[in-house]
């Protein structure tokens, strides 16, 4: 795999927020970082930020997760037409395709919306964490990370702790008491073999 090419973004004409991310694929995929990180983070949490990006890059995250997300959107939409095919004659529709239906496939989509959300969402956290794990694991700063997520959560506003079922329901991230109990315990070990 290339290495992958890292450009800045210009957040700081927008607010005081941070982050990074991996965008693209093929060619087109980089790892883009806040100005605001760069200029606000000491570098050591840098270092761990962009390790995680990295570890998305090298795992092929984001094709698995557009994969996942394509098929989760591919299964909606054939349930919501089979919904469709077997409620038209019962409604009085000429076929699926009868405009009278559209309510119908509001409905649809919009319940069967709601039972994939978290799917994806879980999908998503799984990613995170593999991503945490090998930052951590190839940085070996778990005190680094657990500044950085404090900074992160701060800076973007995260909701420390979430409830469980907002997590469950919508959260793409491991909450930031999570991603710190998991720096904690990578300490933990790397004391017990230091």
């Amino acid at each position: 795999m290339v290495a992958a090419e890292i450009s800045v973004a210009d957040f700081s004409r927008k607010g005081r927020t941070a982050n990074a991310a991996v965008v693209g694929l093929g060619r087109t995929r980089r790892i883009l970082v806040s100005d605001t990180l760069l200029s606000s983070f000491p570098p050591e949490e840098v270092e761990v930020v962009l390790a995680h990006e990295l570890a998305h890059h090298a795992r092929n995250h984001l094709p698995k997760g557009l994969a996942v997300q394509t098929l989760l959107l591919l299964v909606v939409f054939g349930l919501a037409h089979a919904t469709l095919g077997a409620a038209s004659g019962p409604l009085g529709l000429a076929s699926p395709a009868d405009p009278g239906g559209i309510p119908l496939l509001a409905l649809a989509l919009t319940g069967l919306g709601l039972l994939v959300t978290p799917l994806a969402a879980a999908w998503s956290r799984r990613l995170e964490r593999e991503a945490d794990a090998q930052a951590l694991a190839v940085t070996r700063a778990p005190g680094a990370f657990v500044a950085a997520m404090e900074r992160l959560g701060r800076l973007n506003l995260a909701e420390r702790r979430p409830s469980r079922l907002k997590e469950w329901l919508f959260a793409t991230h491991p909450s930031i008491e999570e991603r710190i109990a998991t720096a904690r315990s990578a300490e933990r070990q790397l004391a017990g073999t230091a």
